[in-house]
């Protein structure tokens, strides 16, 4: 599947970054066999609170499908789901900090998404 996959993903930031992941797990392809479209939808709630009640951490809970295919569509070779979640600190008066952790969190969550996506789909026989 290395370098025969195409894949597409919503446009928008965290699409990017699982796309970006993605094509770094299962490179680009010029003339790809297979179609890898993904769907993604991220939330953040908020994990835990201080003693004066303001948000101490937020949760980012991420849940990508996925359709497997041949190039043409004709043929679905497999889906799925791939949930995973990542922390990030919400207190303080950081604001840099702050916003650094929440990329992170993002960077970390599509990470894990791509990887679990990756892991279910090498489980498949695309020819048979």
């Amino acid at each position: 599947m290395r370098h025969a996959t195409a894949i597409t993903a919503p446009r928008t930031e965290d699409g990017y970054r699982l796309l970006s992941t993605l094509e770094d797990r299962l490179g680009r392809s010029d003339s790809a066999r297979w179609h890898l479209a993904v769907t993604l939808e991220v939330t953040e709630t908020a994990a835990a609170y201080g003693a004066d009640a303001t948000i101490r951490r937020n949760t980012l809970v991420g849940e990508a499908g996925w359709r497997l295919s041949d190039i043409a569509g004709e043929r679905l070779i497999g889906e799925g789901v791939a949930r995973a979640f990542a922390g990030h600190d919400a207190g303080g008066n950081n604001t840099v900090a702050l916003r650094a952790g929440a990329i992170d969190a993002r960077e970390r969550l599509a990470v894990m998404l791509a990887d679990a996506i990756v892991a279910q789909i090498l489980t498949l026989d695309p020819e048979g």
